[in-house]
């Protein structure tokens, strides 16, 4: 019959390991000039609940000055947003 030899792969001398990429102390990306931020704009119909005695539009602008954040903190409204 002969020998028999078990069919095994080549064994590299040295095993490569896969390193992830290193970032590069005082490499920054390239990000593009913002220009002006978008304004936006919002609509609040408040006439149906007006209508049937639930909230008067007054009470809803105060709840809106309250309420509304701006760069994480209430009552900041200051001039970027108004009610």
């Amino acid at each position: 019959f002969g020998s028999r030899r078990s069919q095994q792969p080549p064994i590299s001398p040295r095993p490569r390991l896969l390193v992830p990429a290193m970032a590069i102390k005082g490499l920054k990306k390239k990000v593009a000039v913002k220009g002006k931020k978008a304004m936006l704009k919002y609509t609040v119909d408040c006439q149906q609940p007006a209508d049937d005695n639930i909230i008067e539009p007054k009470d809803l602008e105060k709840f809106f000055k309250d309420r509304i954040k701006v760069e994480g903190k209430t009552g900041n409204l200051g001039d970027k947003v108004t009610v």
